[in-house]
């Protein structure tokens, strides 16, 4: 069996997304923390989602580019939900 981690994620695409996403995450749910809880992870993933959706639409031209190099179908974006809680809530 093939080990597919990167950098201690899942792959290499959620390993991106979190670099470029985790601190606006984070600063998001900091932003309103009493409405939050540890447990909302799939809340956390669609704030991911939806970061990551609003780039491949604003990214015109570039975008079948972008898409050749990651593929979104794989990001484990619980990981990146639960990663931005933990980074709250720890």
């Amino acid at each position: 069996m093939t080990n597919n981690t990167y950098n201690g994620w899942a792959n290499r695409e959620t390993w991106v997304v979190g670099l470029h996403f985790m601190d606006s995450v984070v600063d998001w749910i900091n932003d309103d923390k009493e409405a939050w809880s540890k447990d909302d992870i799939k809340d956390a993933a669609t704030i991911f989602q939806d970061l990551v959706a609003e780039q491949v639409d604003a990214c015109g031209i570039a975008c079948p580019f972008v898409l050749d190099l990651i593929d979104l179908s794989i990001i484990d974006w619980q990981e990146l939900g639960q990663s931005a809680l933990d980074s709250v809530f720890d």
